[in-house]
């Protein structure tokens, strides 16, 4: 039916255009500027809060608020020129919701438009993340900050949220508005450098009717945001005079557009300076902590992203994982292999409260390596390791520590447990044996060098880190060694040297000695050879010169004082004795005529114990027998017979000839003995 009334008025306006020229509108839009109708809101601007109405020829317009309209009291303004009368509703509170009635003055049928203007949007708060400005800022440092940022609002449904492009921002209480957009992540890291406050709203929304000139519908709304105005300003920017195709009729009542919410202020605090760390060059880490970030360019090119410390138990960075950081495949210890040159970087990295801080930077040189010909190590026999570091040196300190078991191949030294000793001169230290103790390794490299700055009378000095070391195996040579053994010289009658093997060294060991500087006997120097054979197990032959022994006093088991070339002293291996000889006792022995044949013989002196008898029979009478002789030494090429009782009967000898009784000990010595001639008496 409205549709049936609608062609009824479209054809009497025809009607009326071909008969008087004039256009005849419906009631509630007339356009001729004749007859005032009724006005129509066809802008709620809440950007200016002011309502606009379409004057439909009204040379007066009523407004009030719902309240006041239902009681007939207006407020009565005079009609702009123009199609269009601006209302200012800033007056309305903008806490509470405000339903506005608008009419025309003159219009007779008292048509009335209601707009309702919304309360401003109470909650509204923002807060910017930064945690991940830096990635914003690599990937386009003119994008804006939405990722950033944390909106928190009662404005907005689940469908359709407050969104950052749905706010306007300024610096300062007093600066520009501007669209969001032009608040790029560039922006953000400049306001960091001395601090500023930012200022959000969430921006006003027009509700307009439809506009289309150009064949183009008007964006009230970016128009808005590009501060070029509303409706009116429109039509006079355009100059446009006809409102036939241009206007529509959806005409407004507010609810589609929106207030200005209340200001948030979001502080963009000044960065923290620049957070200090240290390098500790002996254990090579780096004092980075939790709360941290770190990113490293190595001298050899490659670079590291921002690595962030996580985790609150950790207190230090190992500067192998800062260079692990970079993606390269070889990572050096700073023990076998050494760090490139490299620049540290480190700040507080970026949270959701606050900005990552200054960053502190540290350059550290290509670590030094040593050479294993500058390390001279000795041994003072058994007792002392001696390290000797010719380059050492205030200016070029060395230091040392010791593992108490030998490294094995690409073992590495606990440098958390290590103790390390300074090396600052070129001379010899002593290292005692209970702390250089044998089997461990010695290591040495040099020692880290903190950075000073020049004074008028000395250069800069760079920092450096410890160097690489260099390790030696502690292998004590061996002490000299002989076999315990005691030696007895008789005077004028041994004619043979005293000789001995002196052992230098154990197996995969160097001898500590390889030659003998003196031998005494208490006082008295004895003369002796000596011969040093070179072999795995190296020796010495040493012989005592039976010339110097015979004129030695005598002496029983006196041990010999033998002293090395390198000081070792032996006193107890090796013990003399210096006899004169001793004349053998007389043996009483009785002859007689064989029972059977022969001769016949009694002894009549008894044997000591463990001794025994024996005869020879020689041509020669034997005689100056001492207790040193033996009876091959007196008896040389004759036949020894035992003699197992005292009488021995039936010897077969011949007239002139000696028969000689010996008493010998077990070892062959004569202690007593009587040689007699046998005559043809005692033969049978």
């Amino acid at each position: 039916m409205k549709k049936t009334w609608m062609w009824i008025i479209r054809f009497f306006a025809i009607i009326g255009i071909i008969v008087t020229g004039s256009i005849i509108l419906p009631q509630q839009t007339a356009y001729a500027a004749s007859v005032p109708g009724p006005v129509s809101v066809v802008s709620v601007e809440y950007y200016e809060e002011q309502i606009v109405v379409l004057n439909n020829n009204n040379k007066k317009i009523c407004f009030a608020t719902e309240t006041d309209a239902a009681r007939d009291n207006w407020e009565v303004i005079d009609a702009d020129s123009g199609f269009f009368t601006t209302i200012d509703m800033s007056w309305l509170s903008p806490s509470t919701e405000n339903v506005i009635v608008v009419k025309g003055y003159e219009d007779a049928t008292d048509a009335k438009a209601r707009v309702t203007f919304d309360a401003r949007p109470t909650k509204f708060s923002v807060s910017i993340n930064y945690s991940n400005l830096d990635t914003l800022l690599a990937a386009d440092p003119e994008q804006n900050i939405a990722p950033l940022v944390n909106i928190m609002t009662s404005a907005g449904t689940g469908n359709n949220p407050i969104e950052f492009s749905d706010l306007e921002w300024r610096k300062g209480a007093t600066g520009q508005w501007k669209k969001a957009d032009d608040l790029t992540v560039n922006l953000i890291e400049k306001y960091q450098v001395k601090g500023a406050d930012l200022y959000f709203r969430i921006r006003a929304v027009d509700d307009v009717v439809d506009v289309i000139y150009g064949g183009n519908k008007v964006d009230f709304d970016d128009r808005r945001i590009d501060g070029e105005g509303g409706i009116v300003s429109y039509f006079k920017e355009n100059s446009i005079t006809d409102l036939i195709g241009v206007l529509g009729t959806n005409y407004p009542n507010g609810t589609k557009g929106r207030r200005f919410s209340n200001e948030a202020k979001v502080k963009v605090a000044k960065k923290p300076p620049a957070t200090g760390y240290g390098i500790d060059g002996s254990r090579f880490t780096a004092d980075i902590k939790y709360g941290k970030e770190y990113r490293v360019t190595l001298g050899t090119g490659e670079s590291s992203k921002w690595v962030q410390v996580i985790d609150r138990a950790v207190k230090n960075i190992s500067l192998s994982d800062i260079v692990k950081s970079t993606g390269v495949s070889a990572i050096p210890d700073g023990m076998i292999s050494r760090f490139p040159a490299m620049k540290i970087e480190v700040r507080n990295y970026a949270t959701s409260k606050s900005a990552a801080s200054k960053i502190t930077e540290t350059s550290i040189n290509l670590q030094r390596t040593i050479d294993d010909d500058d390390i001279k190590v000795s041994y003072l026999g058994t007792k002392n390791l001696v390290l000797e570091i010719p380059t050492a040196s205030p200016t070029l300190p060395y230091e040392y520590t010791i593992t108490k078991q030998k490294l094995a191949v690409g073992e590495k030294v606990d440098l958390a447990k290590a103790v390390w000793s300074p090396v600052t001169k070129g001379t010899a230290i002593k290292i005692p044996s209970t702390k250089a103790v044998d089997g461990g390794t010695l290591v040495v490299r040099q020692k880290e060098i903190k950075a000073k700055k020049a004074t008028a009378s000395s250069a800069a000095v760079s920092y450096e880190l410890a160097s690489t070391y260099v390790t030696k195996d502690i292998k004590y040579p061996s002490v000299p060694e002989i076999v315990d053994a005691t030696y007895t010289f008789i005077k004028g009658y041994t004619s043979s040297d005293i000789s001995f093997t002196v052992t230098l060294n154990a197996l995969d060991k160097e001898p500590f000695e390889k030659e003998v500087k003196s031998i005494k006997l208490g006082n008295r120097e004895i003369l002796f050879g000596q011969v040093y054979t070179d072999a795995a197990i190296d020796t010495i032959d040493v012989t005592l010169k039976a010339t110097d022994l015979s004129t030695l006093a005598n002496c029983v088991a006196k041990p010999l004082t033998i002293t090395y070339k390198n000081g070792t002293v032996d006193k107890t291996s090796i013990k003399l004795t210096i006899q004169t000889p001793s004349p053998a006792s007389s043996l009483v022995v009785t002859h007689k005529v064989g029972t059977n044949k022969g001769t016949k013989f009694e002894i009549v002196t008894p044997k000591a114990a463990g001794n025994e008898w024996k005869y020879v029979i020689t041509d020669a009478q034997i005689t100056g027998v001492t207790n040193q002789d033996m009876i091959a030494d007196k008896a040389v090429g004759a036949t020894v017979v035992p003699v197992p009782d005292a009488i021995v009967d039936d010897i077969e000898i011949t007239t002139g000839k000696y028969l000689t009784v010996f008493e010998v000990t077990s070892f062959g010595n004569i202690m007593k003995y009587k040689s007699v001639q046998i005559e043809a008496k005692y033969i049978k």
